[in-house]
């Protein structure tokens, strides 16, 4: 044991006050340990969640090519092992790779529609409403994201966003930049996916914390500006 950890790890009785199970024979039990809470810093510990924290995935798609497909399944991945180790997700847009060859016909099999603007952009407005946390994995340009990203921010839900930007797409227009003045937003530049894993379970922990306590932003406060919602 390094120094600095010696005299760090104890033993305490704690006292058991809630115990729940979930599908995959998954248990969350909440105990009372004060003295190891006296001791707790902030870290990479995963919140007991009482549901699933709905995420919503950007990735590019027309501009998306074999390249970008890889990138992104390689920062998809890490978060399914968050999903399966700590942080549990619903995913709203699934976590799929996709790229310009596979994204309209991957929308037709699941949705069981023709890919239309209309059709998806219905489907994605829909999913996006629901979100508690928004994923942007940025490999190439995306208008749609952009898109998706203003709604977001300036109708509803107003979730706390993760800009995950490749090193080789940087963020060119200027008024997806710095939009801590508006939203909850965290931005991190990546050569490598497994760059990214620390500050995406941080992320994701802290998201799950505010969800289960009612405290994330926009949930307060109804849309800056009201738009029709589909069936």
């Amino acid at each position: 044991m390094s120094g600095e950890n010696r005299g760090t790890i104890f033993l305490e009785d704690a006292r058991v006050l809630d115990q729940k199970a979930f599908d995959g024979d998954q248990y969350v039990i909440r105990v009372e340990a004060p003295k190891c809470a006296g001791r707790a810093e902030p870290g990479l510990a995963a919140p007991a969640q009482d549901t699933a924290l709905k995420l919503f995935i950007r990735q590019p798609l027309t501009q998306s090519g074999d390249e970008s497909k890889s990138i992104v399944e390689g920062v998809l991945q890490i978060v399914d092992e968050i999903g399966r180790n700590g942080v549990r997700f619903e995913y709203l847009t699934g976590n799929k790779p996709l790229s310009d060859a596979t994204f309209r016909e991957n929308f037709e099999q699941n949705q069981g529609q023709s890919f239309n603007p209309v059709n998806f952009r219905r489907y994605r407005l829909n999913q996006l409403r629901q979100a508690d946390a928004f994923l942007y994995v940025r490999t190439a340009m995306s208008e749609s994201g952009a898109f998706e990203v203003s709604y977001n921010v300036f109708a509803e839900p107003q979730a706390p966003m993760f800009f995950a930007v490749w090193k080789h797409a940087p963020i060119r227009t200027t008024l997806l930049r710095e939009l801590g003045e508006v939203c909850d937003v965290t931005y991190r530049e990546f050569e490598a996916p497994e760059e990214l894993r620390d500050d995406l379970h941080r992320f994701f922990s802290r998201v799950a914390r505010q969800a289960d306590d009612g405290s994330l932003p926009g949930r307060q406060d109804s849309a800056l500006v009201p738009l029709p919602r589909w069936g």
